[in-house]
């Protein structure tokens, strides 16, 4: 398997639990992503670990609803919401796709 890079865009949404209500974010993430897959056979000089990549360029929210899936367009909400998102998973989700693309 060769080296990849390349920028992929994931549309998602996540529940977000603030004390205010409860909050389900439709958001877009876009991810420069780099992966240098490992070598494991050969002689050990040659071989290398797997090595990977992610920057997040932007993560924009597209649609907040509160829990009764009113909008919400509070410029306090949407910062506390974006913080509240798992950036993990998304990264997970952003790695996911990239892979897919083999």
């Amino acid at each position: 398997m060769k080296s990849m890079t390349g920028t992929v865009t994931y549309e998602g949404e996540q529940t977000v639990d603030l004390e205010e209500d409860t909050f389900v974010v439709c958001f877009t993430a876009v991810a420069d992503c780099a992966y240098q897959p490992a070598r494991v056979s050969g002689p050990p000089e040659d071989c290398y670990p797997e090595d990977g990549e992610l920057d997040m360029t932007s993560l924009t929210i597209g649609l907040i609803l509160n829990s009764n899936g009113e909008k919400v367009n509070l410029d306090s909400i949407t910062d506390a919401c974006r913080e509240g998102l798992d950036q993990d998973a998304i990264e997970d989700q952003i790695w996911q796709q990239f892979h897919e693309r083999e």
